[in-house]
C-alpha cells in the first residue's frame, strides 16, 4: 500500500513542478502575462504550498492507508484473527467499511468452525456406518466413499485420483456403476443380478452384498466441489452386507421345500385311504362314518393347499420364484380362467361376467402368476358370495397401465379389515374361512403378486353391496427377469 502511496505524491509533486515551469516560460517569459515578483519569494511560497499539500496528503494517509493495511491483515490471518490490534479511522465512511468487514469476517470464520464441525460429525457418522456409502457424479469423479467402501471394495488412493474406476477395484461393483451410469441398467451384468431398478445384488469374497442407488439431481447454484460444478445429477450408491439375511433366507427356503415334502407325502397316504374307504359300500351306508371320512377328505385338501400356497408365497418373496413375463392376450387369458374355476363356481350357481374395454388387450406379465393371481381373487369372491350371484371382472386401460376390477355382491369388507386382508392367516371371519375351506394366504399371495409385476392393489366398496378388488398392472415389464 505505501510503495503505491508515495509514488502518488512523487507524481504529484513531479506534475506540480512541471507546471510551475511551463507556467513561468509560457506566460510570463514569453510576455503573455506581466507580473511583477520576486521570483525567489515566488519558489519559496510555492515550496511552502507543495510541503503543506503532502503533510495533508500525509495526514489524510493514515486515516485510509492504515485502516486497509489492517483489513489486509485480517484477510491474511482469517480465520485466526483474535491477535490482530484494529485500526480505527476518523474518516467515517472508511470506519464503516472497516467495522462491517472485520464483523463478517469474524461471523464468516463462525460459520466455517460450525461448518467444520457438522462435516466431521456426518464424516464419523458416516464411517462408523454398517452400510458403504459412495457418491458420484455423471463423469465418473468419487464426490464421497467412507471406510467400508475403501475396506471392502477400494484399492486406490482417493487423494491422487477421483475416478470411481481407479478407486474402485471389484469387478462386479464396477460393472454395476458403469452401466447405471451409462444408462444401461437391462444389460447383463458381470456377476451381480437385477432386483428392481434401483436394487442389485451381487457376491465378493463369500459374502452377499446388496447395491442401491439413487439418483441425486443438482440443484441450481448448490455444488458440492467445484469440480461438479458442472455437474447436472449424482449418484449415490448404498452397498449393505446382506449375508446373514441371504443365509437365513436360503436355509427359511429350504427347510420350507424339505418340509413340504414330507408332509405331502403323509397327507397324500391319508387322502388315499380315506377316499378308498369313502368308495366302500358299507362306509357309504353309514352316515356317521361317511361325514367322518368326507371331513377327513376336506381337511386334506385344505392341507394340501396351505402347503402349496406357503410354498409359493415364500418363493415369490425370496425372489426366487422364477418370474417369465411374456405377452399375454387379457381376454383371451381370463376367459380361459373360467373353465378351470367352473368347479367352484357350480358349488354355488354362480357365474362370472366379463367386461372388457378394447376387443384385444395384450400386456406384458407372467401368465402362471396372473393365474394364481385372478384364481385367488375370484375363490375368494366365491367363498364371500350367497347363491345364485354373479362375479364380475372389469378390464379398463389407460395410458401405461392396465386396471382389473373383480367385484362381488357379498357382505363386504369393514373399512378397519382393508389394510389387514393382505396379510398371512387374517381373517375377518375365521370360522366362515374354514367352513369355506380357506387357506389364509390367498389375498398375500396376491398382493406378493402384483408388487412382483410393479402394481399396485387396493380394496374398494361395491355401491350395491359387496367389494371391488382394484388391481392396477404397467403394461410392460421387462420380458426376461436379470
Amino acid at each position: 500500500m505505501k510503495p503505491i502511496f508515495y509514488r502518488l505524491i512523487s507524481i504529484f509533486i513531479l506534475f506540480y513542478f512541471v507546471n510551475l515551469f511551463l507556467f513561468y516560460v509560457v506566460l510570463i517569459e514569453k510576455n503573455y502575462i506581466s507580473f511583477n515578483i520576486n521570483y525567489v519569494q515566488f519558489f519559496l511560497y510555492s515550496l511552502i504550498l507543495v510541503f503543506f499539500i503532502l503533510f495533508l496528503l500525509l495526514r489524510t494517509s493514515n486515516y485510509i492507508v492504515k485502516p486497509i493495511e489492517n483489513l489486509i491483515l485480517y484477510f491474511q490471518s482469517f480465520p485466526n484473527m483474535d491477535s490482530i490490534p484494529k485500526v480505527n479511522s476518523k474518516i467515517q465512511e472508511i470506519q464503516k467499511l472497516s467495522d462491517l468487514t472485520i464483523d463478517f469476517l469474524y461471523q464468516y470464520a463462525k460459520y466455517l468452525e460450525e461448518l467444520n464441525l457438522e462435516k466431521n460429525l456426518l464424516n464419523s457418522l458416516l464411517n462408523n456406518l454398517k452400510e458403504g456409502i459412495l457418491c458420484i457424479n455423471q463423469y465418473g469423479e468419487v464426490i464421497y466413499i467412507n471406510d467400508f467402501i475403501k475396506k471392502h471394495f477400494s484399492y486406490g488412493n482417493f487423494h491422487q485420483t477421483r475416478n470411481y474406476f481407479d478407486i474402485i477395484q471389484n469387478p462386479s461393483v464396477l460393472d454395476i456403476i458403469y452401466k447405471i451410469i451409462n444408462n444401461k441398467p437391462n444389460e447383463q451384468f458381470f456377476s451381480g443380478k437385477k432386483i428392481n431398478d434401483t436394487v442389485f445384488e451381487f457376491k465378493s469374497q463369500n459374502n452377499v452384498y446388496q447395491l442401491k442407488f439413487y439418483l441425486i439431481p443438482k440443484e441450481n447454484g448448490n455444488t458440492l466441489r467445484n469440480y461438479s460444478s458442472q455437474s447436472e445429477k449424482l449418484y449415490l450408491f448404498i452397498v449393505n452386507n446382506i449375508t446373514e439375511e441371504y443365509n437365513t433366507k436360503r436355509i427359511k427356503e429350504d427347510f420350507l421345500q424339505n418340509a413340504s415334502h414330507e408332509l405331502k407325502t403323509p397327507i397324500t397316504s391319508i387322502r388315499g385311504y380315506a377316499e378308498t374307504l369313502l368308495n366302500k359300500k358299507p362306509l357309504q351306508e353309514n352316515p356317521v362314518y361317511k361325514n367322518f371320512l368326507e371331513r377327513i377328505l376336506l381337511n386334506t385338501t385344505r392341507m394340501e393347499r396351505i402347503i402349496n400356497d406357503m410354498v409359493l408365497i415364500s418363493s415369490i418373496e425370496s425372489k426366487y420364484y422364477p418370474f417369465h413375463p411374456t405377452e399375454v392376450n387379457i381376454n383371451k387369458f381370463l376367459l380361459e380362467l373360467n373353465n378351470v374355476s367352473e368347479g367352484i363356481l357350480n358349488q354355488k350357481n354362480l357365474k362370472i361376467e366379463y367386461n372388457f374395454a378394447n376387443q384385444e388387450n395384450i400386456m406384458i406379465a407372467d401368465p402362471l402368476l396372473l393365474e394364481h393371481l385372478f384364481l385367488n381373487l375370484i375363490h375368494n369372491s366365491v367363498r364371500y358370495s350367497e347363491e345364485n350371484q354373479k362375479i364380475e371382472i372389469h378390464v379398463k386401460e389407460d395410458k401405461d397401465n392396465f386396471i382389473f376390477e373383480v367385484i362381488d355382491y357379498g357382505p363386504g369388507i369393514p373399512d378397519e379389515h382393508k389394510d389387514k386382508i393382505f396379510e398371512r392367516f387374517y381373517r375377518i371371519d375365521k370360522d366362515r374361512s374354514r367352513k369355506e375351506g380357506g387357506t389364509g394366504l390367498g389375498l398375500s399371495i396376491v398382493k406378493q403378486i402384483v408388487q412382483l409385476h410393479r402394481g399396485r392393489i387396493q380394496v374398494l366398496d361395491n355401491p350395491k353391496g359387496g367389494s371391488i378388488f382394484c388391481i392396477i398392472l404397467p403394461k410392460e415389464i421387462q420380458k426376461k427377469s436379470t
